[in-house]
């Protein structure tokens, strides 16, 4: 059976190997260090709220949320910036599982929506996002820029 728990000071640490992967996935070199560090500063300053999910005792998955603010339409609504499931334990609803808990704690914090973003190619995940109700928006109106500081 699948549980999904809020991280905080006493758990936060089992989160951080399951994100070194998921930065790794996305070409980032493997920094176990760094990954918990970044981990622990969002709890502590309350940046952001991350769930594990546990199967069995053991870290499955984790997905972190951030507060965000739509100005123009006046709402408040969440963005799971990092959602991952580890592949060998992927098909078991746990992704599903992840995002019914943000459905759920934004809601009960006053969100209106729920922004996540994937890659082109990863078809798995936006077959999951249609199923459960998020709708792909139109990005072409607007170009992103980045500025690196």
């Amino acid at each position: 059976m699948i549980q999904i728990k809020e991280i905080d000071e006493k758990s936060f640490a089992e989160v951080s190997e399951a994100y070194n992967v998921y930065r790794i996935f996305y070409g980032q070199k493997s920094d176990i260090k760094l990954a918990t560090t970044f981990i622990y500063e969002r709890m502590k300053n309350n940046d952001s709220v991350i769930f594990a999910a546990h199967e069995m005792g053991r870290v499955v998955g984790f997905m972190q949320l951030f507060v965000n603010f739509s100005t123009v339409k006046a709402l408040k609504r969440f963005l799971i910036a990092d959602l991952f499931v580890y592949e060998h334990t992927r098909k078991k609803g746990i992704a599903t599982a992840l995002i019914n808990k943000a459905k759920e704690y934004a809601i009960e914090n006053g969100g209106k929506t729920i922004l996540l973003a994937t890659e082109r190619d990863n078809h798995l995940a936006k077959k999951l996002y249609h199923k459960m109700g998020f709708n792909l928006r139109d990005t072409a109106r607007f170009l992103n820029y980045e500025l690196t500081l």
